[in-house]
């Protein structure tokens, strides 16, 4: 989580607690991955998750995820992704 680094972590049972507590957040989230690019084992990625929030409101999330893939299986991975904040009504 390089925009808040005091977030980071290493293992799989934290990758498994985030997202659990991703989905009890938005239990309808939906992720596409609108386009790749791969160099080696490097995977860059532009991701685009929506869903609602607690309150009812429509949440959306966007950015580029980086990932490096060692034995068919991620490795390493990089979330750039972030909130969409809309337009202030007039």
């Amino acid at each position: 989580m390089p925009h808040r680094p005091a977030e980071n972590f290493t293992g799989r049972e934290q990758v498994a607690t985030n997202w659990s507590l991703i989905f009890t957040r938005v239990p309808d989230l939906q992720a596409r991955v609108l386009r790749t690019a791969v160099s080696g084992s490097e995977v860059w990625s532009e991701w685009e998750m929506s869903g609602t929030s607690p309150e009812g409101l429509p949440a959306l999330l966007v950015g580029p995820v980086v990932m490096t893939v060692r034995d068919d299986r991620i490795n390493w991975t990089r979330f750039y992704v972030s909130p969409v904040i809309p337009p202030a009504s007039s």
